[in-house]
């Protein structure tokens, strides 16, 4: 596996909190701290203060449960298809082997019956995670990686924010750039 595809897989995982969620649980921690200190000032702008700092707390905690529900519930679902992908294997692969056998009932029962019912249920749970287009919405994991996580690896990597300039179209590949350089390299070269 290449570096890039194990920076993505790390960010992938399912194992480690999505950065959404670990931002709103630091912010949550900043701002219980800033409570702790408010409590013990007594003047009228600290109590202000603390006023704003309680409501927005409470606003982070709510979107950050919300967002950890999401997050389990997807974890779950990627998880069952997972479980569903393997079961399927499996059983095609035992189907392969009782026809070889010459057991040919317990071939029909995994072919005709079985077999069918476990791809109507990884159907059923892959077009409910995917809209109508084929994408997965706004969704917090991902099982394939795509360009946007490698532009997102490459980015890190180089401080470049190169998810936005080359996913949304706005800079394209310039040749007049290589031969503007190459014609300015030539005539270095062949100056005196």
């Amino acid at each position: 596996m290449g570096e890039v595809d194990r920076q993505v897989a790390a960010g992938r995982a399912g194992c480690s909190v999505p950065t959404e969620i670990d931002d709103l649980e630091r912010r949550a921690t900043s701002l219980e701290i800033e409570q702790a200190a408010l409590k013990r000032e007594k003047d009228e702008a600290s109590r202000e203060r603390m006023e704003i700092v309680q409501k927005e707390l409470a606003e982070v905690r709510e979107k950050s449960k919300a967002l950890r529900a999401r997050w389990q519930q997807e974890r779950g679902a990627i998880g069952r298809i997972a479980e569903l992908k393997t079961h399927l294997e499996a059983l095609r692969f035992e189907a392969e082997e009782q026809t070889r056998k010459g057991n040919l009932q317990r071939a029909a029962e995994l072919q005709y019956g079985e077999i069918p019912q476990s791809e109507a249920e990884l159907r059923k749970l892959t077009e409910s995670a995917t809209t109508t287009d084929g994408k997965a919405p706004n969704r917090m994991l991902k099982e394939e990686v795509d360009e946007e996580d490698i532009a997102a690896v490459v980015s890190k990597w180089t401080g470049i924010p190169v998810a936005i300039k080359i996913l949304d179209g706005s800079v394209r590949p310039t040749n007049h750039v290589l031969v503007d350089a190459t014609k300015s390299a030539l005539t270095f070269a062949v100056t005196p």
